[in-house]
């Protein structure tokens, strides 16, 4: 593979990937999801495959890649999208608007920023219950169902 020599008048818009380890990362909404870890290429094309995020001590860390990132600032790197682990602790309402609790757990499909279900964590002594995604109706700072819930209490 033959690969095109380097433009160095264009040097000054590149970044140093050691430039970004420390970084913070956040979310289309601007919030802090953590910090970049390592920066990953791919070895063939020498492009930047995506970013590691140190999402913190007691949180595993996640690889997000390039085509979810917006865009590498001064303040750190941007998302075009909110990573779905960061719905777990989100209030959750049911269709009439009734609490249900909170996100206990958020499963994916594999290693993708798809959404499989959720559970909720309903309270001492009702029970976890889990939802799939096509049963949930809108995400954000809280997670509204498409059903209603019956209570246990």
């Amino acid at each position: 593979m033959k690969r095109e020599p380097m433009d160095f008048s264009r040097l000054s818009e590149t970044i140093k990937a050691k430039e970004l380890v420390g970084k913070k990362v956040m979310s289309d909404t601007g919030k802090e999801i953590g910090k970049v870890n390592a920066v990953h290429l791919d070895k063939e094309s020498l492009a930047m495959a995506g970013i590691e995020v140190d999402r913190g001590l007691l949180e595993v860390d996640s690889f997000i890649g390039k085509d979810y990132i917006s865009s590498i600032g001064n303040e750190g790197i941007f998302l075009n999208i909110t990573p779905v682990s960061e719905y777990k602790g989100a209030k959750v309402l049911d269709a009439d608007g009734h609490n249900v609790g909170h996100v206990k757990e958020v499963q994916r499909v594999g290693a993708t920023n798809q959404l499989e279900s959720i559970v909720i964590d309903r309270g001492l002594g009702k029970g976890d219950l889990v939802v799939a995604r096509n049963d949930i109706q809108v995400f954000g700072d809280r997670i509204i169902l498409g059903h209603r819930v019956k209570s246990v209490d």
